[in-house]
């Protein structure tokens, strides 16, 4: 099963353990071999990666044992190779993402070791902060995005949503999008109603009316799910009512920004009933597009899609006969900052 990668020796220089002792090759010196990654099929996995650590994962194997583990030395070094590199692995850069599937080796009843990894089927990945070049997987192997954002308080955020949009377009994840704290709501003002016309299926929830959540949590049943979005807005409660479980932290919304308290630190996967995973991310301030020209951002605006601009190249920012600008299309300011962000230099 495992005939792809290198033959493990046995002993403690084969793999990370979580104390760091072995951070570096025989006799501390960094290996130099670049081996390159092979990746398996799928159907090789005997376990899915719950959560992320800073030397290792949780894993739930096929046979619902949750156990602690470390990587295979040799998978690191491969996993340098692809990526061009002999920095260590940062906590932004590791080498499994929630999701993964693997193939791991128990060493007792709590703990064993990745010795291999599977291909995934699509990813939702942002820039890694701090790291211009890299990026970092918030969750792999997904079925649905729920992107959650609240109707007040902090602000309903367009921008967000819409960059959320692009990246699970492009991945070829499907999305939707949650509204929580319904019950603020303004009658006057539902940006989130834009999206119901474009064919994005939105769900209206309150947290005092678990019944509202009906809806969703039937869309859910049986699907990977990531619930991703602004901090504060109420990831984590809606998981409470949609798991029920009292799962991770809620936070206040900041007076001064407006926008939520990070609560969640890492991505966790929470296993449920009927094949039904659910998992909660981070809450972000930012999000960045990975993977993504500032030409190809039109394709994911579907209202774009019959412009008859001069120029069969327009960006729809400040060119010369520029049909979009002339007219004038809702999400268009949101539009131009998402291909702004992608035209700067990066550090």
């Amino acid at each position: 099963m495992i005939s792809f990668v290198s033959k493990f020796r046995g002993d403690d220089e084969d793999w990370l353990n979580f104390e760091g002792r072995h951070n570096k090759g025989p006799k501390g010196r960094k290996s130099k071999k670049k081996t390159g990654l092979i990746l398996l099929p799928s159907k090789e996995k005997n376990a899915v990666v719950t959560a992320i650590h800073p030397d290792g994962c949780t894993v739930q194997t096929q046979t619902d044992n949750s156990l602690l583990c470390t990587y295979r030395r040799t998978l690191i070094n491969q996993l340098k190779a692809e990526k061009g590199s002999d920095d260590e692995i940062g906590s932004e850069r590791t080498p499994v993402a929630v999701g993964d599937y693997v193939v791991i080796k128990g060493i007792d009843e709590k703990t064993g070791v990745v010795e291999a990894l599977c291909r995934r089927k699509n990813q939702l990945t942002r820039p890694a902060p701090g790291r211009p070049g890299q990026f970092h997987v918030i969750a792999a192997n997904l079925d649905l995005v729920v992107i959650v954002a609240s109707a007040k308080d902090p602000v309903f955020s367009e921008g967000l949503v819409d960059r959320y949009l692009v990246a699970c377009e492009s991945a070829q994840i499907q999305a939707v999008l949650c509204v929580t704290k319904a019950d603020l709501i303004d009658d006057n003002e539902k940006p989130w109603e834009l999206y119901r016309s474009l064919g994005v299926d939105v769900f209206l929830v309150t947290k005092s009316k678990p019944e509202s959540f009906d809806s969703l949590k039937k869309l859910v049943t049986g699907k990977r799910t990531a619930f991703c979005g602004h901090s504060g807005v109420g990831k984590t409660s809606a998981l409470r009512i949609l798991t029920d479980n009292h799962i991770g932290k809620v936070g206040d919304v900041s007076d001064r920004s407006q926008k939520g308290m990070h609560t969640t630190t890492r991505a966790q996967m929470i296993q449920g009933p009927n094949n039904t995973q659910w998992i909660d991310t981070p809450g972000v301030r930012e999000f960045g597009l990975s993977g993504m020209t500032a030409e190809r951002v039109k394709k994911y605006f579907p209202e774009f899609k019959n412009a008859q601009c001069e120029s069969p190249n327009c960006l729809h920012l400040d060119e010369n006969g520029c049909d979009i600008r002339e007219k004038g299309f809702s999400r268009y300011t949101s539009y131009r900052r998402i291909v702004f962000s992608l035209l700067e230099p990066q550090d």
